[in-house]
């Protein structure tokens, strides 16, 4: 075989890197902002801290905070998502990681109200608490679905290597 037509074994350390980036990140930066620019569009109401003129404010002055936190994070994963080889976990790591994420974030969560006894995000305290435990739940499946969309995706149309081809 010719230098160019040699496959090149991934480190462990790139293979971690991977598998959490596909796992974890991309999904997760996915559905932060979707579920920020769900909040801001059309849950206004539900965040205390946003008064209307705020919430006007918000909409009209593109370089606010909020906005470039919760969108920037999309840009640098989707485009690395678009120029890199990664090789990607099968369905069941992936769902199984991101599952345990989801679990220990909202356990973090849970220990957060019942020691400070206030929610980390201003919009579940218009929740009760089993309507917070629904909304994780949703949460999870949520990002489950963006997860499973993007991994078919990437498998059949992106640059990603699936790790079944090797």
């Amino acid at each position: 075989k010719q230098w160019y037509q040699r496959r090149v074994r991934a480190s462990s350390f790139q293979r971690i890197k991977d598998f959490y980036f596909s796992t974890l990140l991309f999904p997760l930066t996915w559905g932060v902002c979707i579920f920020f620019w769900a909040l801001v569009m059309g849950g206004a109401p539900m965040i205390p801290q946003l008064s209307q003129k705020a919430h006007e404010n918000l909409l009209l002055h593109w370089n606010y905070i909020y906005h470039i936190k919760h969108t920037w994070i999309v840009v640098c994963p989707t485009v690395e998502a678009m120029v890199r080889n990664i090789r990607l976990p099968s369905l069941r790591q992936g769902f199984f990681t991101l599952f345990v994420f989801n679990l220990s974030y909202y356990i973090w969560i849970l220990i957060c109200f019942s020691v400070g006894g206030s929610w980390p995000y201003p919009f579940l305290h218009m929740m009760s608490f089993a309507m917070v435990l629904v909304f994780g739940c949703f949460v999870y499946c949520s990002f489950a679905c963006i997860f499973f969309l993007t991994h078919t995706f990437q498998v059949r149309f992106g640059k990603l290597i699936s790790t079944k081809a090797e």
